[in-house]
C-alpha cells in the first residue's frame, strides 16, 4: 500500500512539473516560442526563414474566445463550446519570411516582403497571391506516426503588409471516429515549396512535446 501511494504521489509530482497555466494569448505564445518546449521548429533555406509552430487546443480556444468576446468576460459556455471544436484536431501555423533576423545573412537587394521575392511582374504576383491565399493545402502534409494527413483547413492570416512574413493556419483532422491524432508519438510536418526554390522542407515534432503543450491550462 505504501509503495502504491508513493508511486501515485510521484506521478502527480511529475505531471505537475510538466504542466503549467497561461493567462492570455501573449503568455501562451511566449511558452510556445521557447525552443526548450519543442513546439516551434525552423529552418533557413535559400535566404528564406520557414517555421512551423504547434498550436494546442487551449491556445486556439483562448485566441478564438478573445476574438468572439470582443473585450467582454469569457463565458464558461463559450469556452466549453470552443474546446469541443478543437479537442480532436491538430493545428499548426506555418510561417514563411525573408531571412533577415539578427545574425542571419540577408541577400543583397532582396525585397523586404516575402510576397515579392522572385516576382518579375504583376501576373506572377497575382498567381502567387491566389496560390498562397487559397491553395496552401496542396503544399502541406502531416505524417502522424507515419500516416499521411492533408489539411482540412488552410487559412492565410492577413497582416495587411504590416509584416514581411506570411502566416498560414493549417488544421488536420482524424479520418474516422476511432482515429485519435492528438496522442501520437511523432508528428512530421512537410512543406513542398513551389515558390522559393526550397524543395521539400521537413520539420519533426515529438509526441511528448505535443502532449506537454496540450496539458497547459488557462488560468482563471
Amino acid at each position: 500500500m505504501k509503495l502504491y501511494l508513493k508511486a501515485a504521489l510521484s506521478c502527480c509530482l511529475i505531471f505537475s512539473a510538466c504542466s503549467s497555466s497561461v493567462k492570455d494569448v501573449a503568455d501562451f505564445n511566449k511558452w510556445l516560442n521557447d525552443p526548450a518546449h519543442g513546439c516551434l521548429k525552423e529552418r533557413f533555406i535559400n535566404g528564406i526563414h520557414i517555421s512551423a509552430k504547434y498550436l494546442p487546443p487551449s491556445y486556439m480556444v483562448l485566441k478564438d474566445a478573445a476574438r468572439k468576446a470582443k473585450g467582454m468576460p469569457l463565458s464558461a459556455k463559450l469556452m466549453d463550446s470552443l474546446q469541443h471544436k478543437y479537442d480532436k484536431v491538430v493545428t499548426f501555423m506555418l510561417t514563411i519570411g525573408p531571412q533577415n533576423k539578427p545574425g542571419d545573412t540577408k541577400k543583397d537587394n532582396a525585397p523586404a516582403s516575402i510576397d515579392y521575392r522572385g516576382i518579375n511582374d504583376y501576373g506572377e504576383y497575382a498567381k502567387r497571391f491566389l496560390e498562397m491565399n487559397f491553395g496552401m493545402d496542396r503544399y502541406v502534409s502531416m505524417y502522424i506516426d507515419n500516416a499521411e494527413y492533408i489539411p482540412v483547413l488552410a487559412v492565410s492570416e492577413n497582416a495587411y503588409e504590416l509584416s514581411d512574413d506570411r502566416n498560414f493556419i493549417l488544421v488536420f483532422a482524424p479520418v474516422s471516429s476511432k482515429d485519435d491524432i492528438t496522442k501520437a508519438k511523432n508528428y512530421l510536418f512537410v512543406y513542398k515549396d513551389a515558390f522559393f526554390d526550397m524543395g521539400a522542407v521537413q520539420l519533426d515534432f515529438s509526441g511528448g512535446d505535443i502532449a506537454k503543450a496540450n496539458a497547459i491550462t488557462i488560468a482563471q
